[in-house]
């Protein structure tokens, strides 16, 4: 899903310079597009057939950082739906979509739901669309949040979303807000958003620490980790780029491989009371050496043919 990007299809009339208002009516293999109307909160619904599309409101000006999405679902039909963004870089925008759950709530964290495309703070989302294949999809409680990231986006409070709640009667912004001392009521601005008390007690976390390990490359696709005794479960991070051909094992067992901060591979491993050896290894270098060892055969063959001709005799004419 990260890597699916939507593309036109010649169609007569067609524009190919319709920006982020065009969107992908429906997934692989019968890709179409048409225009969602207007920039308000919500559009009326397009229909080719397969998917409903809906445009959802606008995102905060300016939305960097890490951002998350969330809201309920309702009239989504058997299939659920989908979660279509338009990410502006520089000028350039690419569309995306990313797979949601059927009815109830959602939260969607941008960051990992496109790690190939949400990698530094020059990306804005300028679109955000819902693609359901129900009737009369809904969206409602919809709102963002943003977990900023260090530096810049730190001295940006106007990339923050405004906060549903008065404080003293007044709407919270997204600007600092200064409060005096004594008492002050904070109340609702949204009927759909509830004021609760949150109580919390010190929460204690184990202590958790590097350790040493012995890496031993023997290629660039072979690396032999020894472990010494290890009474708790551990997860061993290997900062080459996630590729799903990477794999581990511990005395002949697969380890589980998993993605690590969006970007590296890394496995769960159990606990070793005696310690172990665990070997990584890229599949697919198996798949180049046997493919560069048929292609040298076939090339020693032709060679040959050629300098012994003896070899491939000839039938004379009659």
């Amino acid at each position: 899903w990260n890597d699916l990007s939507f593309e036109f299809h010649a169609a007569p009339g067609e524009r190919f310079d319709l920006g982020p208002d065009v969107i992908s009516a429906a997934v692989a293999p019968d890709l179409t597009f048409t225009r969602t109307g207007g920039t308000g909160t919500t559009a009326p619904a397009t229909r080719d057939g397969t998917f409903t599309a809906v445009r959802l409101g606008n995102p905060p000006a300016a939305l960097t950082g890490d951002p998350d999405i969330m809201g309920t679902l309702s009239n989504t039909g058997s299939a659920g739906a989908s979660i279509a963004v338009a990410l502006q870089d520089r000028g350039t925008v690419r569309f995306r979509i990313f797979p949601i759950s059927r009815d109830g709530s959602f939260d969607i964290n941008f960051l990992h739901a496109f790690p190939n495309d949400w990698s530094d703070t020059s990306l804005r989302v300028v679109g955000i669309w819902l693609l359901s294949r129900g009737t009369n999809p809904k969206v409602t409680d919809l709102s963002y949040n943003l977990h900023a990231l260090p530096g810049e986006n730190l001295r940006r409070p106007q990339s923050l979303t405004s906060l549903p709640f008065k404080i003293d009667g007044k709407p919270v912004t997204s600007a600092p807000l200064y409060l005096t001392r004594g008492r002050h009521v904070v109340t609702s601005a949204d009927k759909q958003v509830k004021i609760g008390l949150l109580t919390t007690e010190p929460l204690t976390l184990p202590q958790t620490r590097d350790f040493p390990l012995v890496w031993q490359r023997h290629s660039s696709t072979s690396v032999g980790v020894s472990v010494k005794s290890r009474t708790n479960p551990f997860l061993l991070v290997f900062n080459e780029s996630y590729h799903p051909e990477w794999s581990a094992t511990l005395n002949g067992e697969v380890l589980p491989h998993v993605i690590v901060n969006g970007v590296a591979n890394g496995w769960i491993v159990p606990s070793l009371p005696d310690g172990g050896e665990i070997a990584l290894s890229f599949a697919g270098q198996q798949f180049y050496v046997i493919s560069a060892a048929i292609s040298v055969i076939a090339l020693l063959i032709m060679i040959t043919l050629a300098w012994a001709p003896d070899l491939w005799p000839v039938a004379p004419d009659r």
